[in-house]
């Protein structure tokens, strides 16, 4: 297997320009900026998945792989304000892997796990984490997309539904890429596969993110079979509506990347440190104006890698580990991007 696949999180376009001119000035961009949090590296991972817990104010990471390339099945919390790492003796467990998807329900206020890659088998199982209970127990899975890693997820607030689309399957000894689009109730615990008049190609790398300011599932690039991609989707999931995004100024293609809504931005956050020679890391793209802007941070950016980690607190969007290349497997490093006081 190339260890370089994985995986990082829907609009009405306004019609008059008095609107569309309104809206801009509305919603200006603040200006951001880089630092790194000066903390001794404790741990180092790669290929996994975090979230921000906000009812604990905890960053929860679970899996990966080491600076050893191990796969493992641990669960670990962040403290921003003692900026250290925990483990969590957890009651239950999935088993090891990488490439998985996590989310966090707000409305549960809990941890939601799907799917991923272990040894050389793919994996289609569902799992939610309590923090207060430090506990994993698994939810009910029938009907269940088949089994993937590399795949959008995210949590529909609106809805009390995940969103699910693509990633990479296995059929026998192939490794295919898969556009379905699945929708789990999280009301009535049950999955549906979805069957809109279009869908994005497939692909895997894939990254989404549920916007509430137009109450759409955004999508962006990710690697398809003719490689890497920059295109901008919008899954509306009452209307079961996937739409194709044309806007001017985009982000060039990439994969790799950590996409999630960002408040101070009304919009989604892309942030992609990629391993060439991009410096233009991190744009927002609102989806009402269906602009991308690019919000160039100041500050010194974190080193080129791919496979890292990152998800938006009230103090910023904390990046962490990754894979830069070379011998020293996964990285421990630690920075945030947030605006300018």
């Amino acid at each position: 297997m190339n260890r370089f696949m994985f995986i990082a999180l829907p609009f009405i376009l306004l019609s008059c320009d008095s609107h569309h001119e309104q809206d801009q000035t509305q919603t200006e961009s603040p200006t951001y900026v880089w630092s790194q949090v000066a903390t001794t590296p404790t741990l180092y991972r790669v290929e996994s998945s975090v979230v921000y817990d906000s009812d604990s104010d905890r960053l929860i990471l679970f899996g990966g792989r080491d600076r050893n390339w191990n796969e493992s099945n641990d669960t670990w919390e962040y403290n921003p304000a003692e900026k250290s790492w925990r483990r969590i003796n957890t009651i239950g467990s999935p088993w090891k892997r990488q490439f998985h998807a996590m989310v966090y329900d707000s409305i549960g206020k809990r941890a939601i796990l799907f799917g991923g890659y272990e040894g050389d088998e793919a994996l289609g199982d569902l799992w939610a984490f309590d923090y207060d209970e430090a506990r994993w127990e698994t939810l009910p899975n029938e009907f269940a997309p088949a089994p993937r890693y590399m795949n959008g997820l995210v949590f529909d607030s609106a809805n009390n539904s995940l969103v699910l689309f693509g990633g990479r399957i296995h059929d026998g000894n192939s490794q295919l890429q898969a556009n379905d689009t699945w929708i789990y109730s999280l009301d009535e615990l049950v999955w549906e596969k979805r069957t809109p008049a279009i869908s994005p190609p497939a692909r895997d790398h894939i990254s989404m993110a549920y916007d509430p300011e137009s109450g759409n599932t955004i999508l962006f690039g990710g690697n398809g079979s003719g490689g890497t991609l920059g295109d901008t989707w919008t899954f509306d999931l009452a209307q079961n509506a996937w739409e194709k995004m044309g806007p001017d100024n985009a982000p060039s293609p990439r994969d790799h990347n950590i996409l999630t809504y960002s408040p101070d931005l009304s919009g989604v956050l892309l942030v992609s440190v990629g391993m060439g020679e991009t410096t233009d890391c991190c744009w927002t793209y609102r989806a009402i104006e269906n602009t991308w802007i690019d919000i160039s941070p100041a500050g010194k950016m974190p080193e080129g890698r791919d496979h890292m980690q990152g998800a938006l607190t009230p103090n910023g969007l904390f990046f962490f580990g990754g894979f830069s290349g070379g011998p020293g497997g996964a990285r421990g490093d630690f920075w945030v991007l947030k605006p300018v006081d």
